[in-house]
């Protein structure tokens, strides 16, 4: 069979098995505040067996992190060790990765056991933080396109490119009112703007030029663009 496929089966655990590794996603941790008693002394006997100092405890105050189940991270860590512990922000976007589960304490984010770093690195000077976690790989961040701005020139060689520059100065032309249109004029003929995929001037004069459907149409463009 051709091409390369990406096979990925669920455990009845909830861990994925992909890439020939497990992974596990612990989802997210909630911090909690608990009274525990620890041990500070052992009992002392004397020669007969004998009590003579009994074990002493204190009470101390503790940060405990749980799952949405209930179980305390050290369980679940004991039950599902992994190589590697990767903490992921809602956007994928991953801020801490270690082999020591202690050092993945951290509540409020989604938390993975893998077994590769996928080639990337932790620590100071690390090139993991920053880099996506995709569910079954860590990948690098692609920013969405309206975070990608052409320059002055970048825009106009993609209008020319496409020969819509002459059709997008005579779209400028029909905005009301005429304010507007002056407006949208001296930003597409300053040299030093850049110009954003969400800008005014694109959700106005776009949807003249190409329909309701611009953005699909220009996403493509928009990112060719970028190497002009």
């Amino acid at each position: 069979m051709g091409g390369n496929l990406n096979f990925m089966w669920f455990i009845a655990d909830g861990s994925l098995w992909g890439h020939g590794n497990i992974m596990k996603n612990f989802g997210k941790l909630t911090s909690s505040v608990e009274e525990v008693e620890i041990k500070t002394l052992d009992a002392v006997f004397d020669e007969n067996g004998k009590v003579i100092i009994p074990e002493q405890y204190q009470s101390v105050t503790v940060t405990v992190l749980k799952n949405a189940e209930g179980v305390e991270w050290h369980d679940l860590f004991k039950l599902y060790p992994h190589a590697w512990y990767i903490a992921v922000e809602d956007d994928g976007k991953i801020i801490s990765m270690e082999s020591d589960p202690e050092h993945s304490q951290i509540a409020d984010k989604d938390i993975w056991g893998i077994d590769s770093d996928f080639g990337y690195t932790r620590g100071p000077g690390g090139t993991v933080y920053g880099k996506v976690w995709n569910g079954s790989a860590i990948v690098e961040y692609v920013p969405p396109i309206t975070e990608i701005p052409l320059s002055f020139d970048q825009f106009r060689t993609m209008l020319e490119v496409i020969e819509k520059l002459d059709a997008f100065k005579a779209g400028i032309e029909t905005l009301i009112p005429a304010s507007k249109t002056i407006m949208m004029r001296n930003v597409f003929n300053n040299p030093s703007n850049t110009f954003a995929f969400g800008m005014e001037l694109m959700t106005l004069v776009a949807p003249i030029v190409w329909g309701a459907d611009w953005q699909n149409i220009l996403a493509s463009l928009w990112l060719e663009a970028k190497d002009y």
